[in-house]
């Protein structure tokens, strides 16, 4: 009796999880204002025994916006499920926040940029997918307003119903970066109508989606490896990133490969972030007084 129950119950919330966007029970996110509060929250498996994470219905997502601050972190983070969801039919398209210039990849300065937009091409060929670019240089902290309002217009114009963008405590200065923008973007015109999933790339993160990517992680694996700049040069993170999801396979029996993502209705997951980052202060970007003073100067002149 008490077991038919528990699968009733899961199968519930499996099926409300499927009609809306909240993949949890905690909707109000007004009450979870304190730093130290979201840290426990965030910490992996804080919450095992209370909540686990849900596998929504992708076939709703019919135009997906993937934000991403170099070329390879949508491969990374996100590659398995945007190949499911290229399946399914969803026209996907990739904004790289960065211009993604980079030294020590074997090749002149001024040629790493053709370089690493050649990789993503090959990459995003396997989900039929094209990308833009914002001008923010990669080896220097040179964001504007005008960045957030050209952010703006692109998420506009697309219409998505899904937006992927790295986990808001990703290690990375620039991966805080997107999401801190994401919050101004909501001021020039407010984020609705839309989910936003942060993925999964250098940080683990708190869960409440999970996607099996089983039958996706040979060919997710095929994708990284067309970043060949960064392979050679840095880490092997084909491997880094299968051991990855194979360890996030605990979060789906029987699978093999997993991706992890914590989405929310895009409003709630912006007064969140936007809340985050206003009582950690200059810590989010672990005390990078330069980046911290530029994002406030970014955030008077959007307001």
């Amino acid at each position: 009796m008490v077991r038919r129950f528990i699968k009733g119950f899961k199968k519930r919330l499996a099926y409300l999880a499927s009609k809306g966007a909240y993949h949890f029970l905690v909707k109000d996110w007004s009450g979870v204002n304190d730093l130290e509060t979201l840290q426990y929250f965030f910490s992996t498996e804080f919450y095992w025994f209370q909540m686990r994470p849900m596998q929504p219905n992708l076939k709703k997502f019919k135009r997906v916006l993937v934000l991403a601050p170099h070329q390879d972190d949508e491969t990374m983070g996100a590659g398995g499920l945007l190949l499911k969801l290229h399946n399914l039919g969803s026209t996907i398209k990739v904004i790289y926040t960065t211009d993604g210039r980079q030294a020590n990849i074997g090749v002149p300065l001024e040629d790493s940029l053709e370089v690493r937009n050649n990789e993503a091409i090959a990459a995003l060929k396997y989900i039929n997918a094209d990308f833009e670019q914002l001008d923010i240089s990669n080896f220097k902290a040179d964001i504007q307003s005008r960045h957030i309002q050209e952010l703006s217009d692109k998420i506009n114009d697309f219409k998505p119903d899904l937006v992927l963008t790295p986990w808001v405590l990703d290690i990375p200065d620039f991966h805080r970066v997107v999401n801190h923008m994401l919050v101004l973007v909501n001021r020039i015109k407010p984020l609705e109508f839309f989910e936003i999933w942060s993925y999964q790339v250098h940080s683990h993160l708190y869960p409440n989606i999970a996607i099996d990517i089983s039958k996706q992680i040979d060919t997710k694996i095929e994708m990284i490896k067309c970043f060949k700049s960064q392979l050679e040069s840095f880490k092997p993170y084909d491997h880094i990133i299968k051991g990855m999801n194979a360890y996030n396979s605990k979060f789906i029996e029987k699978s093999s490969y997993v991706e992890l993502f914590f989405g929310l209705p895009a409003k709630d997951y912006v007064a969140l972030v936007q809340r985050l980052y206003k009582n950690a202060g200059p810590n989010i970007y672990r005390h990078k007084k330069g980046l911290s003073e530029l994002m406030q100067t970014v955030e008077k002149e959007v307001s």
